[in-house]
């Protein structure tokens, strides 16, 4: 085990949060998909479904820091790819059984995993709006960035797949962590250069010298001895390095059993001795059908497939690189197999062992540094979110070995997860929530509502749209919203000499009339706009009048679904409408919610006022235990709020002192009136400790709801299954005794109050508990606590607090939606056409269509859908988003600025897109629109032709952003997840 390092280092802060596995979509039996959770209670349903393992009390009435997925969590959790961690963070120590340990209850054999990984990452406030760099003079040096306040927290992964079990199954993906993936690769698929002792220059073997039969052949390198003597062709007294391929026809004569050789065609050493090398002609004339149809890869002198062969990996090879990021890397060592030499060429002193193509060398199988033992990295090894951890293993319990157990005979995998930080924590929340305050309004992604609250329903309309009227949206028909606002009007037809001024873009005329269809001067047949537009010149001919909609009164409100997915309408029914919003905060009305209610706003239903003001539709929990739907205003609504999660919404801290194991167990035995007549009295006492604490008076006052002074792991389940009761349980913050740095002398004041006939089965789990401890190993390492009284998450609860956070600009949001919606569409296609026509529509190119560039169109739309409009009046080309003509933006930094995960990028042959990486060897990676022949897709351009990265005026980079992944694979793959 290596030692604590002299210098302490962070972690990057992390980036983001998700959760430790995907939903499973099984809309497909045969082949459920992987998809990622959104909302928190699904997790919360699913634990619900656990057979133990609640937090923060388990089913043995015990503390219980984290959570347990197991074979009921898994039928809607997709557990079978592995637990992922869950956060951007560093692995400081893990664990791996060879083989799982038994403990030998007197009924049974019960393996358990007691594999874990441990993971530290940084959870780093945002930067102030008001924080600026001041500029510095000419010749001095810029002051270092001030760090912002950070918190450490580590996430815990117990019991884990043994390393059997892995070996048992060479397809089960293995964690990166165990070997530096990066460096380590093996000959494999991807390998394109065939065995070259097929076409290597060795030495035939004759039978009795020149001219006579072949008998063999000398692979290069080999090493012989010969009969003393002046001729050419000498007798080979032994082969005393490598070997001879014998021809499987002929064979040497009694006197010559290893044949001649021609010594000219050898390099000498002495008068006796020769080997195969520069000077050998001979092409090897007995390869093998292996040997004839494998692929290897070539090693070179040097970085470049130009310098010399010296040497070939055959398939299965693996090998140990340099670290780099160039194409070619330097061979540091051959872990298993042996590179064939190819000669005459040798290897540089510096390359001893040669230069290779990374690209056609395929990901080595890797392994645990230890095993049964805790392993602790000498240098913290990185690890993103979403990666995998280890998979799940088994953990069978006392009582699935009784033999009258549903569960005797069954395999019951396990894994425990756990979020915990230690004592800055309550620091850390204070300053997060000063910083939350001083978030920008486009930062608070949350609803907070709290108890108390009132919510919203629609009033009664007072209008009515009468069959045959006309309405139209007034502005921009809005992608979501339930009301929609609206004029209504009367339709007319006239003559199209009588109108003038028509505009494409919002089909109306100049006295305000809008367009509605065109109709035959008998009145005979009526086409709609679309159908008219697609008719010929001279069929459009047959039209000259026009029928339009003249509108008259104030503006209305409309269930949006009247309208049909259109922006101008005649009613074929009755409408109702309202003439003021339908929704006011004076319209509030009972039931009160019981509970504190947190919601992220990109879930929600929403509407919109004409002002622009939010509403969403929520549920609350009532003091009956029931459910109730309404509306909440996102301002001037009492009770409710945005809010950041920087504000630790609804977070708790709980300081159970008194909740030791022995008092939690004298708890569980009087609740459940186990205790002999002797002891009751006193275990009665010892119990109303832990009873009386803040833990138990925190947790009543939650789950208790039917007051009855007790708490069990059905009353647990029910509470995660009301979305309410899940969110508060989830957002207690406990200090707690770690239970995996406990002292054993804790759980040995157990003993005296054990029955007799459980005392043997109880030493036995006690020897499980010890085994299962780690912290002693891990305290002090890599700036791991000393101390294991530290403060626990519900891990869930915090994912579902930071997975809101914007992990990336708001405009690129928009241009991923894009991108996944018509990647691989031409731009003369549909649907990506009409899309263009849209983005053009945002500049002053409206109406044009993809026979005009639109890499600044797709831009604008992006940025405009984010409220970041480019008010430049010609927005729709590529130098138009420069800092000189982009009124709202600036460079990212100075000069040309530096690149950020989605800053918006203007190259020097006219083109603007959006970054968001970069390739191993520094290219730019960016996606945009009218790229690569004319798609939305996601290419790779040299640094050099930037001219500059710009953000919008205002808008803080936040330091990770800065931190561009490496994408060397682009391909129709790509999404925002797989970049990261």
């Amino acid at each position: 085990m290596a030692g604590a390092e002299t210098e302490v280092k962070d972690p990057l802060p992390l980036k983001r949060f998700v959760y430790p596995f995907p939903k499973a979509d099984t809309s497909t039996a045969d082949a459920p998909k992987a998809v990622e959770v959104t909302d928190p209670q699904h997790y919360f349903l699913a634990l619900s479904n656990a057979s133990d393992g609640f937090y923060p009390i388990g089913n043995n009435a015990q503390w219980h820091g984290g959570i347990h997925f197991d074979k009921q969590t898994g039928v809607t959790l997709l557990q079978s790819a592995g637990i992922r961690c869950i956060a951007d963070g560093e692995v400081i120590a893990y664990r791996i059984d060879n083989r799982y340990p038994k403990t030998d209850y007197h009924c049974g054999q019960a393996p358990y995993s007691s594999g874990f990984v441990l993971v530290r990452h940084r959870l780093q406030l945002p930067p102030a709006p008001a924080a600026t760099t001041a500029p510095t003079t000419s010749g001095s040096s810029a002051a270092p960035p001030l760090r912002e306040p950070s918190l450490v927290i580590y996430s815990l992964y117990m019991h884990l797949l043994d390393w059997v079990g892995y070996q048992a199954d060479a397809k089960l993906p293995r964690p990166k962590f165990w070997g530096d993936s990066d460096t380590q690769r093996v000959v494999g698929g991807k390998a394109t250069d065939p065995d070259p002792i097929v076409k290597v220059k060795g030495a035939n073997v004759r039978q009795n010298g020149s001219g006579s039969v072949r008998i063999g052949w000398l692979e290069p390198g080999t090493r012989v001895t010969v009969e003393a003597g002046t001729g050419q062709w000498r007798k080979i007294v032994s082969i005393d390095l490598g070997a001879m391929r014998p021809d499987s026809t002929q064979k040497a004569g009694q006197e010559a059993p290893n044949g001649w050789v021609f010594i000219k065609e050898l390099d000498r050493v002495d008068d006796t001795h020769y080997t195969v090398g520069s000077k050998a002609v001979d092409t090897n004339p007995y390869p093998s059908a292996e040997e004839s149809s494998r692929k290897g890869l070539n090693v070179r002198r040097g970085n470049s497939g130009n310098t010399p062969l010296i040497g070939w990996l055959p398939p299965g090879t693996k090998i140990t690189m340099e670290t780099g990021t160039g194409a070619w890397r330097k061979v540091a060592r051959i872990d298993s197999g042996r590179m064939t030499p190819v000669l005459p060429a040798q290897a540089t002193a510096d390359a001893s062992l040669g230069w290779v193509y990374f690209k056609e060398l395929d990901p080595a199988p890797t392994e645990p540094a230890q095993c049964d033992t805790v392993y602790i990295p000498p240098t913290p090894v990185a690890i993103k979110a979403g990666e995998l951890i280890g998979h799940l293993g088994e953990y069978k319990r006392y009582l699935d070995t009784h033999p009258m157990s549903e569960t005797c005979t069954r395999e019951r995998p396990l894994s425990h997860l756990e979020i915990f930080g230690s004592a800055d924590v309550p620091t850390f929340i204070v300053q997060s929530r000063a910083r939350a305050a001083q978030l920008e309004a486009k930062q608070k992604t949350l609803l907070k509502i709290d108890a108390k609250a009132k919510l919203v329903h629609p009033s009664v309309a007072d209008q009515t749209i009468a069959v045959n009227e006309g309405l139209a949206v007034v502005g921009t028909l809005p992608k979501e919203g339930t009301w929609v606002q609206v004029r209504r009007g009367q339709f007319a037809t006239v003559a199209r000499t009588a109108l003038s001024g028509y505009q494409s873009a919002t089909n109306t005329y100049a006295d305000g009339s809008i367009l509605f269809g065109a109709v035959k001067q008998d009145g005979s047949s009526e086409l709609a706009v679309e159908a008219f537009n697609a008719l010929s010149s001279d069929a459009k001919q047959q039209y000259p009048n026009r029928k339009v909609l003249r509108l008259s009164g104030d503006p209305l409100w409309v269930e949006r679904t009247a309208l049909g997915g259109q922006s101008t309408v005649m009613a074929t029914r009755s409408i109702p409408a309202w003439s003021a919003f339908p929704l006011r905060t004076g319209n509030a009305q009972a039931p009160e919610a019981a509970y504190l209610r947190v919601l992220p706003i990109k879930l929600l239903k929403q509407t919109t006022e004409a002002d622009g003001t939010r509403w969403w539709e929520v549920d609350i929990g009532t003091a009956n235990g029931g459910t109730y739907s309404g509306w909440a205003r996102e301002k001037d609504h009492p009770q409710v709020s945005l809010c950041s999660p920087w504000d630790w919404p609804g977070f708790e801290q709980v300081r159970p002192d008194d909740a030791t194991p022995s008092a939690l167990y004298a708890r569980r035995i009087t609740q459940q009136r186990q205790a002999q007549p002797a002891e009751e009295a006193a275990m009665r006492a010892e119990g109303r400790q832990a009873e009386s604490g803040q833990l138990f008076t925190k947790l009543y006052e939650m789950i208790d709801t039917i007051k009855d002074g007790q708490l069990t792991a059905e009353e647990l389940r029910q509470a995660l299954r009301k979305p309410w009761l899940a969110q508060s349980l989830s957002r207690l913050i406990i200090e707690h005794d770690s239970e995996w740095g406990l002292p054993m002398a804790r759980w040995n004041e157990l003993d005296e109050k054990m029955p007799p006939s459980d005392k043997p089965d109880w030493e036995q789990e006690k020897q499980r508990i010890a085994r299962l401890r780690w912290w002693d190993q891990v305290r002090g390492k890599h700036g791991f606590p000393e101390s294991i009284r530290v403060h626990h998450f519900h891990p869930i609860g915090i994912i579902a607090n930071f997975s809101t956070r914007e992990t990336m600009p708001p405009w690129l949001k928009y241009a991923w939606e894009e991108y996944e919606k018509y990647k691989g569409i031409k731009e003369t296609d549909e649907p990506l056409a009409s899309a263009i026509r849209a983005y053009h529509n945002t500049t002053n190119m409206a109406g044009s269509d993809s026979s005009d560039p639109w890499c600044a169109s797709f831009v604008n739309w992006c940025m405009e859908k984010a409220n970041y409009a480019n008010s430049n009046p010609i927005p729709a080309r590529a130098y138009n988003w420069k800092s000189d003509a982009w009124p709202e933006g600036e460079t990212h930094g100075t000069g040309k600025g530096k690149p950020y995960i989605g800053a918006i990028v203007v190259f020097n042959f006219s083109h603007v897109a959006f970054i968001i990486g970069k390739t191993s060897t520094g290219r730019i990676v960016a996606l945009g629109g009218n790229q690569g022949n004319y798609y939305i897709n996601v290419t790779t351009v040299g640094a050099s032709a930037v001219v500059e990265y710009l953000k919008p005026v205002g808008f803080l980079v936040p330091p990770e952003y800065e931190d561009l992944p490496v994408i060397d694979d682009v391909n129709s793959e790509m999404s925002y997840e797989n970049t990261r």
